[in-house]
């Protein structure tokens, strides 16, 4: 069985993205957290529900 690795899903982004990425320019950990909590889960995964894990987005992009 084939180990799943950021790699394998980065490679689906479009390359203009991922030189943002790399340059700074875009913040994947601050996405990923609008994403989750958008899911209504917390930096873990955990669900939480919808507005505790806005509450928490909030938290943590004000930080």
């Amino acid at each position: 069985m084939e180990t799943e690795t950021a790699d394998k899903y980065l490679n689906i982004f479009p390359s203009a993205l991922l030189a943002a990425v790399a340059r700074g320019a875009v913040d994947l950990n601050h996405w990923a957290g609008v994403v989750l909590a958008g899911r209504g889960l917390d930096q873990d995964a955990r669900w939480v529900g919808f507005p505790e894990a806005a509450r928490l987005q909030d938290q943590r992009s004000q930080a």
